[in-house]
């Protein structure tokens, strides 16, 4: 079914996202201002597409690609003194994705991978080399 996809993404170094003359620019945040962390965010509408196998009545294999649609796109940067900012941007990011999904699982306990087929951003120097995988289980109930 229909589904919201939240991605979230810490960067290494403090660095703020802006978009100007039609380019991605990525600056590092200065020093006269302590952070904390700084974070890019992406959400998602998706509708998955998948074929399910099931060798036995409590294990399952499902395989497919997820589609989605950005609803949003942030900058987030905390402070140490609790303050922080929140912009809202495309960030040149492409407005669709799509994803190969793969999902393995029992009663309980589901893994899945991810592979974006779709690079994140639309343009930029580095755009086609951005193709998240994202890893991760599932608590079944």
């Amino acid at each position: 079914g229909i589904g919201i996809g939240w991605n979230n993404y810490s960067w290494k170094n403090y660095i703020r996202m802006t978009v100007e003359n039609n380019e991605l620019v990525n600056t590092l945040l200065p020093d006269d201002r302590p952070v904390k962390n700084s974070k890019f965010g992406l959400l998602y509408a998706q509708v998955p597409l998948m074929i399910e196998v099931r060798p036995t009545r409590h294990f399952y294999i499902d395989f497919g690609v997820t589609g989605g649609i950005r609803l949003a796109s942030w900058t987030r940067i905390k402070y140490a003194d609790g303050s922080n900012e929140k912009t809202y941007n495309n960030y040149l990011t492409n407005l669709f994705k799509c994803d190969a999904s793969l999902r393995i699982g029992g009663e309980n306990l589901g893994f899945f991978a991810n592979y974006a087929l779709v690079p994140t951003y639309v343009k930029g120097r580095d755009a086609a080399k951005a193709h998240p995988l994202m890893l991760g289980f599932s608590i079944n109930f």
